[in-house]
Formats: structure tokens, sequence, C-alpha cells
């Protein structure tokens, strides 16, 4: 084995390894965002035919909006609208000018982060990403001691 032929390879290699671990970090961080929801429940609201914000992150689905002035009614979907109160989907419009001034309640699934991937097929996709990029850097190691000469030292 010729330690100074294979030197550049074997930094390289290492290079590439430890630049790869920290992007695998972020890439772990960023795909959990992608697919963590919570459910508010009872966000209470005043009706109001404008966007009303009744979350800080972004709306998913929405479930039902009661109105509590009459004794729990469901107000039906054609009579509400989701909207962009703080520059997300995180507000309720009403439509109908029936529930205009009334107390609401909403109850929808939210994400904290408004990148949330709502396809199952994509999010399971994306959660396989970590674990590709970790096959990719093994390959890249091994590649590297096979060419440095060092795994024929070791088997």
């Amino acid at each position: 084995m010729k330690i100074n032929g294979n030197l550049g390879l074997i930094v390289m290699t290492f290079v590439t390894l430890i630049v790869g671990i920290i992007l695998l970090t972020t890439i772990a961080d960023n795909n959990s965002k992608l697919s963590v929801t919570s459910t508010g429940y009872d966000d209470a609201f005043t009706g109001s035919g404008t966007c009303t914000q009744v979350t800080t992150g972004c709306i998913v689905s929405l479930t039902s909006v009661l109105n509590d002035t009459t004794t729990a009614e469901v107000v039906t979907a054609a009579n509400y609208s989701l909207c962009n109160a703080g520059g997300n989907q995180d507000g309720i419009r009403v439509l109908d000018s029936v529930y205009v001034g009334s107390s609401l309640n909403a109850t929808f699934i939210e994400s904290t982060d408004c990148s949330y991937v709502a396809d199952r097929t994509s999010r399971t996709l994306a959660g396989l990403l970590p674990l590709f990029f970790v096959i990719a850097l093994l390959a890249v190691g091994v590649y590297g001691l096979m060419k440095s000469g060092i795994m024929d030292k070791l088997f």
C-alpha cells in the first residue's frame, strides 16, 4: 500500500463522510417537520365575513365548526371556508351572514410547520430519504477504503 499516493483519496473520503454526517442531521430534522400534526379542539372565535385567524400554525384539515350561540349547532361546510389570515392557511372565513358575530368553535388538524406533506406516500418516501443518504455515505466510505488499499490489510 502506497500511503503517499492514496493520501488524497483517504482525505477526500474522510471529508465526504464528515460533510455527509452533518447534512444527514439537517435532512432528518427537516423530514420530521414535514409529518408532524396536532389536533386543535374547541378553538373559540367570533364569526366574521373576513378572515379570522384561529391558530398560529397551518390548518391541514378543518373537521367541524360549531355554533356556541345556539346550543352547539353544527355549521355546515358550505357556510365557512379556510383562508390566509397571517400569511398561511390559518384562518376561517364565515360565508353565511347568519353566523357573522356568533360565537363559534372550530376543531381542526394543524401543522406547526406549514410545509406539511399531506400525501401519505410522499411522507413515507420522505421518511426513507435519510436511510438512502446513509447507504450512500456508507458506499462512499467503503469505496474509499477499497481504493486506498486499507481493506486489503484488514481482510
